[in-house]
């Protein structure tokens, strides 16, 4: 199915037992490589988080400062097949990563 979307946060990656993962959000399977960049098609794109557009990067970074551990997000996106869904969780803390341990 072709989906015209001209904007959004496309997912790369989801990781099992997220908060992404919750909402139904997939990451892409189709590696494309535009000049010396590499991207993963096929995921979900997320349109709106908490009814604010995530058009650029300058956005995304505005929502995302502003979480804390506890919010309830609302996230609206293009499934895999292109059809817009809606749907809500609450974040949890992040689990500590490998970067994180010095």
């Amino acid at each position: 199915m072709q989906a015209d979307i001209t904007k959004g946060f496309l997912v790369e990656t989801v990781e099992p037992g997220s908060p992404a993962e919750k909402l139904g959000l997939h990451g892409g399977s189709f590696p494309m490589r535009f000049g010396t960049e590499t991207y993963v098609l096929g995921g979900s794109v997320i349109d709106k988080v908490n009814g604010v557009s995530v058009g650029d990067m300058k956005a995304v970074r505005q929502i995302i400062g502003n979480f804390k551990v506890g919010d309830t997000v609302t996230v609206q996106y293009y499934d895999d097949r292109g059809k817009l869904m809606e749907d809500t969780v609450q974040l949890p803390e992040r689990p500590a990563l490998p970067g994180d341990l010095r």
